[in-house]
């Protein structure tokens, strides 16, 4: 009996699991509009699935908190201002103590700088879901997939 397909999808499980351990350093220094210098090291972590729920939760949460009843009477740059609130308080793993709580951030720039670093970061391995036929590499064609309940 050839153990080769199991191999392969416990590989990709494993994989999968590793999500979160796939980390970036990078270096803040930063002067907002107000001329405040803000400098520090953040470390940021790939968001496994679970972490995406999370962040999925953490959106509404803080939109609840803010009055919000109805998110589709919100506009979009308040949802935006959410979901990188969320985001950041899930896939920073190591951040200066002026970042320790978000919510309490005075100066909307330095988020959007934070934000702005992690999105280029995310962007050297996400691909687009869009380009999966193009992205999947081609040797996979005739491999077992892994099925999910």
């Amino acid at each position: 009996m050839d153990n080769k397909p199991q191999k392969n999808i416990n590989e990709i499980r494993e994989n999968i699991a590793a999500g979160g351990k796939f980390n970036e350093t990078e270096v803040l220094d930063f002067e907002s509009a107000e001329g405040n210098v803000y400098k520090g090291v953040l470390v940021f972590k790939k968001p496994t699935m679970a972490d995406l729920m999370k962040i999925g939760g953490l959106k509404s949460e803080i939109l609840r908190t803010a009055g919000v009843q109805d998110a589709r009477l919100v506009d979009n740059d308040i949802l935006f201002t959410a979901h990188m609130l969320a985001t950041l308080e899930v896939v920073l793993v190591k951040r200066p103590e002026f970042l320790l709580n978000l919510n309490q951030v005075k100066e909307s720039d330095l988020i959007f700088h934070v934000y702005g670093k992690y999105q280029v970061w995310e962007a050297t391995f996400r691909k687009e879901f869009r380009d999966a036929f193009e992205t999947d590499r081609p040797a996979s064609e005739r491999e077992e997939a892994l099925d999910t309940p």
